[in-house]
């Protein structure tokens, strides 16, 4: 009796010991909410690069995210995306992160409330060129169109298409793209020489 009391204190003392480890900091977040209301473990991106598939594509430098607590910062329709703050010249902008092929393609579509966001930034691996549509949008958007080197591109104000009422307009790139930034149409200038950059 006294062997299986010593054993059980020694599991009990070592798996607090792991809990205490595995506890972190209490002001760091470990989970977020879905848009159910349930809750997921936090997933968190580190900088990383991913390579080029030619050289003539430049690898992209993918960006580090947060996800920003809905007490404090409203979410609208984009709650448990991921977020990140950029800058295009001096303005930081606060943007829903669409950084692989499901985000991108789903992006604002069905979306008329992003909350306190400024917008979404689409990323894509390697930089090539890029085609909009605004099926199924419901709110005006302008976009801007960046190279990997976080100059602009090109720019469109877009407007809503339902595409049972109409034939969808198309909004090309016409050059190899690394980002394109979605914003509510009239939220933001996109200034020609303002560089955007990451964190």
């Amino acid at each position: 009796m006294r062997k299986a009391t010593s054993r059980l204190a020694g599991a009990t003392a070592g798996l607090l010991l792991l809990l205490m480890g595995c506890a972190g900091n209490a002001d760091t977040p470990t989970t977020t909410a879905n848009d159910d209301g349930t809750l997921v473990p936090l997933a968190t991106k580190g900088v990383a690069t991913t390579g080029a598939t030619s050289p003539t594509e430049p690898a992209v430098t993918t960006l580090p995210t947060t996800h920003v607590s809905t007490t404090t910062m409203g979410m609208g329709d984009l709650v448990g995306w991921e977020t990140t703050v950029i800058k295009v010249g001096d303005e930081e902008l606060t943007v829903a992160l669409a950084d692989d092929a499901r985000e991108r393609s789903q992006g604002l579509r069905g979306v008329d409330d992003i909350g306190d966001l400024d917008g979404m930034l689409f990323v894509f691996e390697n930089a090539r060129e890029a085609t909009f549509i605004m099926e199924d949008t419901i709110m005006p958007i302008d976009i801007g169109f960046y190279d990997s080197g976080g100059e602009l591109v090109r720019t469109y104000q877009m407007v809503p298409c339902r595409q049972d009422d109409q034939e969808c307009d198309v909004y090309p790139s016409e050059a190899a793209v690394a980002y394109a930034l979605e914003v509510p149409a009239g939220t933001f200038s996109y200034p020609e020489n303002a560089r955007l950059t990451l964190p």
